[in-house]
């Protein structure tokens, strides 16, 4: 919810972010008597319940833009978050551009990797030139409906060369003439899966 502020933000660098979390666990463990090491559930809740009940009170909501609804806010609101969003990556605005964005990536991806998948029947995790030809179809529907791309009709004229275009991607992206399926992702980067 980019409610807290970024790692970088608040500790400079992983040391001191792990020598204040190590703090953090002395302070709860030392509440409970002679020192043990430890935090348990009990003493964690404990601390998150009083932490979210003092930061809740400090957030200024009523100036927020929420992307997904913004037909709510006004044009000069949201066009003045955005031109902070994008100019000061210390704002809140930022931070909250940034989830957004994200969250956008991560539902293309699990529609693209869910479409991959219902057009790979054979489960092998690859599909040929013809099979992509669907794939292609099958993501482009949505865009389609609301004119934003041209019917493949328009776009290459023949059933021949939109089919010669998709062996073309294919053969672009794997010279064995095979599109592997999915992607690896990791905390730090997107790579593809092999075989």
């Amino acid at each position: 919810m980019a409610l807290a502020p970024s790692l970088e933000k608040e500790y400079g660098t992983n040391e001191r972010r792990t020598a204040s979390r190590k703090a953090m666990v002395d302070m709860h463990d030392l509440r409970q008597g002679p020192p043990r090491g430890w935090t348990g559930l009990e003493q964690f809740v404990n601390w998150a319940t009083d932490h979210l009940i003092t930061k809740v009170a400090t957030i200024e909501s009523g100036t927020d833009v929420d992307h997904c609804y913004s037909e709510q806010h006004g044009e000069h609101q949201y066009l003045t978050h955005l031109e902070q969003a994008v100019t000061d990556p210390a704002s809140r605005a930022h931070a909250s551009l940034h989830e957004f964005l994200l969250a956008i990536v991560s539902e293309l991806y699990g529609m693209l990797a869910m479409r991959f998948g219902d057009t790979d029947v054979d489960k092998d995790g690859k599909t040929n030139a013809a099979e992509c030809d669907g794939l292609c179809e099958d993501i482009a529907a949505l865009p389609h409906r609301f004119g934003l791309v041209p019917s493949w009709e328009k776009e290459y004229g023949t059933i021949e060369r939109c089919t010669a275009s998709c062996k073309a991607m294919v053969d672009m992206l794997d010279p064995r003439a095979l599109l592997m399926a999915g992607l690896a992702l990791s905390s730090s980067s997107v790579r593809p899966l092999t075989t």
